[in-house]
Parts: C-alpha cells; sequence; structure tokens
C-alpha cells in the first residue's frame, strides 16, 4: 500500500502563517508574519539552518540570511515537497494567499534555489516599476525590468567564466518555461512574471556547465540576482506584472 503524502502542518491567523513539515525523518519549520501592509518576516529552520527573509515592499526591497549555513542535500527533497503542499494548503480557499503567506512560499522556494551554498546576507533592490516596451539595461549592467511574453524574440546579454555574450536573439518559452521567473514551469507567485532579465538568466545557465548557475554563487551570480528580484515582484499587490 502506498504511504500516504506527508501534510504541512500549519497554523494560521490574519497576521501570521506557522508550522511544521517532516518527511523521510527530516523536519522543516517555518514561520512568516506580516509587520504592515507590505512589510513582514519569514523564518524557515531546516535542521542547523536558519533561514531568515525580511521584506520591505513600500522601501522596494527584500533582504535574506542563513547565517553563513547551507542547505543539507538531504533536505533539498522535503523542501521540494513541502513547497508543493503549502502552495495547496494555502492556496485551498480558492482565494489569493494573504502577502505574508506568498512570502512564505518565496523563502521556501529561494532556500531551495540555494543548492547547498553558503547563505549569507543578501539584498534584493527591486528597483523602478516594469516596462512593457523601450530600452532598458540588461544584466550586464542594471536591472533593467522589461516584460516579456512567451513566444516572442528578444536579445539577451550575459556573462560567465572568460566568456561575454551580447545582443543574441532568444525566443522566451522555447524550453522549459525560459523567460518565466521561478523555479521550474510553476507559478509560486500570485502574479506570473515573464521578464527580460529571467529569460538572460535562464540562457547563460543553458551556455555554461556550471551546476550551480541556478544559486547566488554561480558563474550566472549577477543574472540569478537580477532574475530574483523580478521573481519576488510577482509578490507586490501594487507593482506591475508581466503576465506573460
Amino acid at each position: 500500500m502506498q504511504a500516504a503524502t506527508p501534510q504541512a502542518d500549519i497554523t494560521r491567523t490574519e497576521q501570521r502563517v506557522e508550522g511544521r513539515f517532516e518527511q523521510d525523518g527530516q523536519v522543516i519549520e517555518f514561520s512568516s508574519e506580516r509587520t504592515g501592509p507590505l512589510t513582514g518576516d519569514v523564518r524557515i529552520d531546516s535542521g542547523a539552518l536558519r533561514y531568515e527573509l525580511h521584506y520591505d515592499y513600500d522601501a522596494r526591497q527584500v533582504v535574506t540570511d542563513g547565517h553563513g549555513g547551507a542547505l543539507q542535500y538531504e533536505m533539498q527533497r522535503p523542501l521540494r515537497e513541502a513547497i508543493e503542499q503549502l502552495s495547496a494548503q494555502l492556496g485551498s480557499s480558492g482565494r489569493e494567499p494573504p502577502l505574508h503567506e506568498g512570502m512564505l512560499l518565496a523563502g521556501l522556494s529561494m532556500l531551495h534555489e540555494s543548492g547547498g551554498m553558503p547563505l549569507e546576507l543578501q539584498t534584493f533592490d527591486l528597483g523602478p516599476e516594469a516596462s512593457s516596451a523601450g530600452d532598458v539595461d540588461k544584466s550586464l549592467d542594471d536591472d533593467g525590468i522589461q516584460c516579456i511574453r512567451s513566444g516572442g524574440i528578444y536579445y539577451v546579454s550575459f556573462d560567465f567564466g572568460e566568456t561575454t555574450v551580447l545582443d543574441t536573439e532568444v525566443q522566451a518559452g522555447s524550453y522549459e518555461c525560459n523567460g518565466q521567473c521561478g523555479p521550474y514551469c510553476t507559478q509560486l507567485q500570485p502574479w506570473r512574471m515573464w521578464t527580460l532579465d529571467c529569460l538572460e538568466h535562464d540562457t547563460c545557465c543553458n551556455a555554461t556547465s556550471d551546476d550551480a548557475c541556478w544559486t547566488p554563487l554561480g558563474e550566472c551570480g549577477d543574472e540569478y540576482e537580477a532574475a530574483m528580484g523580478d521573481f519576488l515582484r510577482g509578490y507586490a499587490p501594487f507593482s506591475r506584472h508581466c503576465g506573460g
């Protein structure tokens, strides 16, 4: 007989969600608390690792800190399962989850994406409002944000190692949702984000053999940071979003 899928044990109020998830003897404890309409704090404990995320969408900034710890390999599968279970449970009411619950999913996703790299203090400045047209700086310069559409062809620029690629044509959505912000083809944010930064990061990672390119410390680290900023914008209620 097939074992039942583990469920996250959660407690929810209007200001806070907290709980734990256990699978294969691995335990993840988590909490997310709203401190204002657009501000709050997330905490995730995984073994000896404590991962914290502070968001302030008034100041357009998200700060994460793993205090130098790293996600252990044996925690990656339970963490992925916890994300899927919490996504289902928090969205089970059919309504859009409040911001502090959405940011819990963001924190879990960012921790999972770290791939076991040491997690130091990191600040994501979300930058100006997104634009759907016009010239923007690419990841080689500033974090210019431009909405794109799946199926469209765009010029991307990126660098890794000793290689710099300038203005090469890439079709968004031509493989594995390239250009959609976030892990895999799953939409974790309330608002889907398809952006030039995320297309550049996906393209960079597919051009290098660096297994760590999907993490902050990989060869595509600057593209990762720009793309993660766009991913986090998908949680901001009052930003312009890029539906793709």
